[in-house]
């Protein structure tokens, strides 16, 4: 291992000399707890997997493990964790804040994972498994104290879990922040009154279902938005049932939305945009593809309303014009991203979009 050359101040004689250090000797002059709290909360597993196989016949390996014990490490939730993961890491008693489980656990590896002490300080978990069902999620949430930290939750493509699955985890964990479901098949207005009881706790929700259109209606939304006042985003695309009436509750409740995703819900109409873009000024992300009724008059109040809008999806809206191209140009300098794909109503290589790119070059133009 290389010494590190430190420069000293001499107070006896006012003029540095070098004072030769190892990393070995930095590394114990750091307290312990100095080291866990606010050196390696910031290494994901793979940092410290690295590093431990670079120690492999290291002499200062023990060391580095004593230092690693019982560490809360910030983790990571872009690669999934497989059981041998999991088992490294619980050989090394470490803590994940952050974690995706990998597909390939069974349910045996699952209950071996929470029933041991990894979780502890878990704040955000990734499931993304399209075999995880309701005995899964009730022996994930049988566990009271698995889960005291949980903040973010995200289950991508499990198809076979149920509201049972949605109630036990609002239940077990009230203080979620952040709420995915998407593509979840099963899951219905009882799922989302479950929801509703976490309050404004509740800061992001995503309800979005490609493959499969949700047996969720209005009034379950309304009542979310009653309760769940401190939505900053919210992802409602392809549930089909929605209407206008669903919308004017959230501009009215949900003030402070700043991102929201009604694509796909072809009952909505220009009221209930108009309405939202006048109570919700802070919206810098909106999407609207495939919302047929969409026009130039709401997209127009947008643009004039939401001064901060980043992002704009209104693809297949045949409603939209240069009109609103225009209004855009007008209004929205922050305007990052524009999705305006098989909107016939615009003009292929007409001035409108020649003037939006002129005045916003930075954005990124779909048409």
């Amino acid at each position: 291992m290389r010494s590190t050359i430190f420069p000293v101040a001499s107070m006896r004689n006012h003029h540095f000399f070098e004072v030769t250090l190892t990393p070995l000797d930095v590394i114990e002059s750091i307290p312990d707890d100095v080291f866990r709290q606010c050196l390696l909360v910031y290494l994901t597993l793979k940092d410290i997997g690295r590093l431990d196989r670079a120690l492999t016949n290291h002499r200062y390996r023990q060391c580095i493990i004593d230092k690693l014990s019982s560490c809360v490490l910030y983790g990571d939730t872009t690669t999934p964790l497989s059981s041998d993961a999991f088992d490294w890491l619980r050989r090394r008693r470490i803590s994940l804040m952050h974690m995706k489980l990998h597909p390939t656990l069974s349910l045996v590896e699952y209950r071996k994972v929470f029933q041991s002490n990894q979780l502890s300080h878990v704040e955000e978990l990734h499931f993304n498994d399209s075999s995880i069902n309701d005995v899964d999620i009730g022996c994930i949430c049988s566990f009271d104290t698995a889960f005291p930290q949980l903040r973010s939750l995200q289950l991508m493509e499990c198809l076979f879990i149920t509201d049972k699955s949605i109630i036990n985890i609002t239940k077990a964990c009230p203080y979620l922040h952040s709420l995915t479901l998407n593509d979840c098949f099963y899951i219905s207005d009882h799922s989302v009154t479950a929801i509703a009881t976490l309050g404004t706790s509740l800061t992001a929700l995503s309800l979005s279902n490609f493959r499969k259109t949700y047996d969720i209606k209005n009034d379950s939304i309304i009542s979310l938005s009653k309760c769940c006042q401190r939505l900053q985003s919210l992802c409602l695309a392809y549930l089909g049932a929605l209407s206008d009436e669903c919308v004017f509750a959230l501009a009215n409740h949900c003030t402070g939305l700043q991102s929201l995703d009604l694509s796909g819900n072809r009952n909505i109409t220009d009221a209930s945009v108009v309405e939202l873009s006048k109570h919700c000024s802070a919206l810098h992300t909106l999407a609207l593809g495939l919302c047929r009724n969409i026009s130039d008059n709401s997209i127009t109040i947008v643009a004039e309303h939401c001064l901060g809008l980043q992002s704009l999806n209104v693809t297949g809206n045949n409603g939209i014009t240069d009109a609103s191209i225009m209004a855009l140009t007008k209004h929205s300098h922050y305007l990052q991203s524009l999705n305006a794909k098989h909107c016939n109503g615009i003009s292929k290589g007409g001035i409108s979009l020649q003037t939006l790119k002129s005045k916003l070059p930075t954005c990124h133009v779909m048409h």
